[in-house]
């Protein structure tokens, strides 16, 4: 799930946490992760937080900000999720370097796209 932004710089991409029982809220304050404190959840993500809510079972929901230009997609912000992923299962690595340099390599030729010179070829 991600929040949308008009402009996102690679240091601005935030990502939020949301627990559904005093455990997950526990994990996210662990990671020093900011919690999303009002806000509307939907879709699977609202499935799985309200079920394991009601059965009392450790749910996490992590939301980053992303740019909403449309047409453009936002590489480093699935990156950023993956990392604190990465953070709440000690006995995984998770490598996200590579996503990091894909992720450049989508902005790269974005810009190279968006060029004045590009925009009449």
């Amino acid at each position: 799930m991600y929040l949308t932004r008009e402009h996102v710089s690679d240091k601005e991409h935030r990502v939020y946490g949301v627990g559904n029982i005093e455990r997950a809220r526990e994990d996210l304050e662990r990671l020093e992760l900011e919690q999303l404190r009002t806000g509307i959840i939907t879709g699977v993500s609202a499935v799985l937080l309200n079920e394991g809510m009601r059965i009392n079972f450790n749910v996490i929901c992590l939301l980053a900000n992303v740019n909403s230009n449309p047409g453009i997609p936002d590489a480093t912000a699935p990156a950023k999720v993956i990392e604190v992923i990465d953070k709440l299962l000690p006995t995984v690595k998770i490598d996200v370097e590579p996503l990091y340099e894909e992720a450049q390599k989508i902005d790269d030729l974005i810009k190279e796209k968006r060029a004045p010179s590009q925009m009449f070829r």
